[in-house]
């Protein structure tokens, strides 16, 4: 799930510097950091929940 969150990232600045749509790139790379703020709050909110049920 990090992976997938991390790795669109470069990816959309990649495409945005090469093909030069500024408009398709801006989305894709807001799309990827939303991914990847989702799979960062899964994953506190997880850790949380092991932490909670260890202890």
């Amino acid at each position: 799930m990090f992976l997938l969150g991390i790795l669109p990232v470069p990816l959309g600045y990649l495409i945005q510097l090469t093909i030069g749509w500024p408009s398709v790139a801006v989305l894709e790379l807001a799309g990827a950091l939303f991914i990847e703020a989702s799979a960062l709050t899964a994953s506190i909110y997880f850790l949380r929940i092991v932490k909670a049920k260890t202890t």
